[in-house]
């Protein structure tokens, strides 16, 4: 029963309620499969969490900085641009950015979501700097203006694996961003590094 329920719920999106609930009533009959399909329903369907996502979409000019020796240190400053758009019927936010790093052209793809079962902000990362796929989950305070996450990334040149690390996205306004990550293993506000992103205006 556990593998063709899972299976029926899998579907949910190319059948309807009504098939899907016929197929349920063929058995099990003491199990309350309205009360299931309820609780299926509530954890897909995008709600109020999910809307801080449309804040996001359009082209954005970023400014990064990389603070190598430390906070309180001089830090490298790069410039480049990002493009955002929601996806899966709001359920996510997609995230394609560029510029460069050390010298060389950087290129990254994140997606933010929220899940309704965990109730968490949920984040993962790639980028053509490395190999390693970053994830982070966190939550923010209704009506505020900040997500907080936390994961974990590994330091190859110190030979450390899974080092704590927290970040944070302030939205300043609808044209301005701030994304930063935190070194968790020096201290809580040690930041590592900030990306400011800027609107792009209509020409």
């Amino acid at each position: 029963m556990k593998f063709r329920l899972l299976i029926v719920l899998a579907a949910l999106a190319a059948v309807s309620v009504p098939i899907a609930s016929e197929v349920f009533s063929q058995e099990d009959p003491g199990v309350d499969h309205a009360e299931m399909m309820k609780k299926w329903l509530a954890a897909a369907t995008p709600g109020k969490p999910h809307e801080i996502f449309k804040k996001f979409d359009g082209e954005w000019t970023t400014t990064t900085k990389v603070w190598m020796g430390g906070p309180g240190k001089k830090p490298m400053e790069t410039k480049g641009a990002a493009v955002y758009k929601t996806i899966m019927g709001g359920r996510f936010l997609h995230q394609d950015a560029s510029g460069t790093f050390m010298g060389g052209p950087m290129k990254g793809i994140g997606i933010m979501g929220y899940d309704n079962f965990k109730k968490l902000y949920t984040m993962v990362w790639v980028d053509n700097q490395g190999t390693a796929m970053y994830f982070a989950k966190g939550t923010r305070k209704p009506g505020s203006k900040e997500i907080h996450l936390f994961g974990t990334m590994d330091e190859p040149t110190l030979d450390m694996v899974g080092r704590t690390v927290r970040y944070s996205v302030t939205l300043v306004n609808d044209d301005k961003h701030v994304f930063a990550s935190y070194d968790l293993a020096v201290g809580l506000d040690y930041k590592v590094f900030e990306i400011t992103y800027t609107r792009k205006k209509e020409s």
